[in-house]
């Protein structure tokens, strides 16, 4: 598992974590046990909503592609087999994102970052593991239509030479269009490294999470 954490401006932390197959299949009611009361979990239906979670863990959707809160101690959970995870934060709040190819072209990451609009205050974000481009071949008149659409950056190759998407370009540039700038991004491509489940590799249907939380100050 990795781990981050970060200062906010209330002195509260944020804490940002990111499990892998030695921390089991977070889609097993066994795993994590110890902490699943405090989780805050949606249904992912590759989109653009944001439900906002409040200090009980109540969500106000039920379907939704990231999860926003400024509440201390619930852990909001994004699961993820290949996806990209981000945790945009500022201020005293943060948005969890699930950011798969349909959602990212649907406008989660924008509509996460519109999250942060009144605040006066800039957000960053902390990328975990995804599927990188030398492993995403992708059928190539979707790429095309995604390149046509949002930049041709998005356009890439495998590392056997197929057209492939560049999921983490397509992401930099996104979060940068909506005036978000990237703390940190993990560099591991969750088909690759067998640390990681990859339903694009495997089929996998074991999910790893993020984990993302604020804990209040002592």
């Amino acid at each position: 598992m990795l781990s981050f954490s970060r200062g906010l401006e209330n002195g509260s932390t944020l804490r940002v974590r990111f499990t892998d197959r030695e921390d089991g299949d977070v889609n097993s009611q066994v795993a994590f046990s110890n902490e699943r009361e405090h989780w805050a979990v949606t249904q992912q239906v590759h989109g653009a909503s944001v439900a906002t979670v409040s200090s009980d863990g109540h969500r106000d959707l039920a379907k939704a592609d990231a999860l926003f809160t400024e509440a201390p101690s619930v852990i909001c959970v994004i699961k993820t087999a290949d996806c990209v995870p981000i945790t945009m934060y500022a201020g005293s709040c943060f948005v969890a994102v699930h950011a798969g190819w349909k959602g990212i072209a649907s406008g989660v990451i924008g509509a996460a970052a519109n999250m942060f609009r009144g605040k006066k205050c800039n957000p960053r974000a902390i990328i975990g593991p995804h599927i990188q481009v030398g492993e995403y071949e992708f059928g190539h008149s979707d790429l095309k239509r995604l390149g046509e659409q949002f930049g041709m950056h998005l356009i890439g190759a495998t590392v056997a030479g197929f057209p492939a998407l560049d999921l983490s370009s397509w992401v930099f540039s996104e979060l940068e269009k909506a005036g978000v700038q990237v703390d940190y991004a993990v560099n591991r491509c969750t088909s690759a490294d067998e640390r990681y489940f990859s339903y694009r590799k495997n089929s996998d249907v074991g999910r790893m999470a993020m984990l993302t939380e604020i804990e209040p100050r002592p």
